[in-house]
């Protein structure tokens, strides 16, 4: 399996980058990058219908595993 190849361009100091990361939520539009963490978030459509980019807790893991092992 090949994994695509993510471009990314910045500008100096700049707040700006250029991208071709595909939004992880709708696979239509480009993806925003946080510059100041390095994270790709979802795109501006789908940040407005509620999606964002989070980390699993070590808490909601656990139980999410017991949960599925039940069946």
């Amino acid at each position: 399996m090949k994994l695509a190849e993510i471009k990314v361009e910045t500008f100096g100091g700049s707040p700006l980058a250029l991208h071709n990361m595909p939004c992880a939520c709708c696979h239509t539009n480009y993806a925003v990058l946080d510059l100041s963490t390095g994270i790709f978030q979802p795109c501006w459509g789908c940040r407005g219908r509620g999606w964002h980019v989070a980390k699993k807790s070590g808490y909601l893991d656990s139980l999410w595993q017991s949960i599925t092992r039940r069946r």
